[in-house]
């Protein structure tokens, strides 16, 4: 490979990164929405699943959280 492509390659790959990383997407800098929920049981003698997710992107860290409750609680 010439030597001179590769660096005109590598340039623009650096150029394309550094425009990217100067542009953050509005929607994931904005704050979380709170919403006021309460959790409804299930039916008697059944369970229901509660899971949530979140997503760290600009870490590359992710979470999951589930839990299963009776009618109960």
């Amino acid at each position: 490979m010439d030597p001179k492509n590769v660096l005109c390659k590598a340039e623009a790959a650096l150029n394309s990164y550094t425009t990217a990383r100067a542009s953050p997407i509005p929607e994931l800098l904005a704050p979380p929405i709170k919403k006021d929920v309460s959790w409804i049981p299930p039916d008697n003698y059944r369970y229901k699943l509660n899971a949530d997710a979140a997503i760290d992107v600009f870490n590359g860290i992710t979470g999951l959280g589930a839990i299963i409750r009776n009618f109960q609680g």
